[in-house]
């Protein structure tokens, strides 16, 4: 049975900000709408993996193995060469219960995080998206291909989405 992807992002931000005047109202507004899509396969702008989840870390850390350690929806060990996209969405509203994204010690994924120090924080209900469509973060298998996510003291659920290439 041959599989096939297709992946659509959009993100839309809206803020409307007024001010009310004796006699009238000013109006300030921003409707930006960011939107891509991969099509099937392995070159540029194209995808043949994904894989989501969603998660609980019980004041805890975990390197996710993306280069052969995650499986898809249909039971398929996948083996990311590239990843195209991340995303990782921190369900808690708790204050105090972020995520810390990066920073392993061994095998990170280095075109993503050069450094043990690179750590990006995503704070309460926060949401982080890093797309790379054209050229993509590679991955290598057992040198540069686990991402870790840490809860630090707190218990975290979180979703996570990756999409990537084979190739």
């Amino acid at each position: 049975m041959a599989t096939s992807l297709a992946v659509t992002f959009s993100l839309n931000v809206r803020a409307v900000n007024t001010n009310t005047l004796d006699l009238g109202t000013v109006v300030d507004s921003i409707n930006k709408t960011f939107s891509d899509s991969l099509t099937n396969g392995t070159t540029d702008n194209m995808a043949d993996q994904s894989w989501a989840d969603t998660r609980t870390l019980a004041a805890t850390s975990e390197d996710l193995d993306l280069g052969g350690g995650i499986t898809n929806g249909f039971g398929t060990a996948l083996t990311m060469a590239k990843i195209r996209s991340i995303t990782i969405k921190n369900n808690n509203t708790t204050s105090g219960h972020t995520l810390s994204i990066g920073g392993a010690t061994a095998n990170a994924i280095s075109t993503l995080f050069a450094n043990t120090s690179d750590i990006i924080v995503i704070k309460p209900n926060g949401l982080l998206h890093i797309e790379a469509p054209t050229d993509g973060y590679a991955v290598t298998t057992a040198t540069a291909d686990l991402l870790k996510i840490d809860a630090g003291a707190n218990t975290v659920v979180y979703d996570i989405i990756v999409v990537g290439t084979s190739a």
